[in-house]
């Protein structure tokens, strides 16, 4: 079992992010591994998002509120020279985070998406699904 933090920013600030429909790309993505429980969405947007459907608790906030247990921060790939690959991640976290589009600022280490040129990386909402079907894959689904 494990949970899902993630940002909901203003479609100004993230071209897949801001409106209703750009939910269900996390909404399905984190239907993949089959034990996704909870769901917090960081939201900035100004939108109301209505209903999350789907078998997950789930909580609006505007800030990342204290998350028990593992945490794990999705960074992307030019961050921290200290993060790992999602390739060599277990899986054994409680958490992942998934940041604002322009990223942590090296604030984290985490775990990262490799990819031919760092310097440009994944949206957030395009890492879910990559880091959902890794999820599935290593535990055995």
């Amino acid at each position: 079992m494990a949970k899902v933090c993630f940002h909901f920013e203003p479609n100004i600030v993230d071209v897949y992010s801001g409106r209703l429909e750009d939910l269900d790309a996390w909404r399905y993505a984190m239907r993949i591994p089959g034990d996704i429980t909870e769901v917090i969405v960081v939201d900035s947007s100004n939108v109301l998002l209505g209903e999350f459907d789907g078998n997950f608790e789930w909580t609006i906030t505007d800030t990342i509120p204290t998350l028990d247990g593992n945490v794990t921060f999705m960074v992307t790939p030019n961050e921290r020279d200290d993060s790992i690959t999602l390739w060599d991640f277990d899986h054994n976290t409680d958490w992942y985070v998934f940041g604002p589009t322009y990223g942590w600022h090296g604030k984290y280490q985490g775990v990262t998406i490799p990819q031919s040129n760092p310097l440009i990386s994944l949206h957030p909402v395009h890492m879910i699904s990559t880091v959902m079907f890794h999820r599935y894959h290593v535990l055995g689904g």
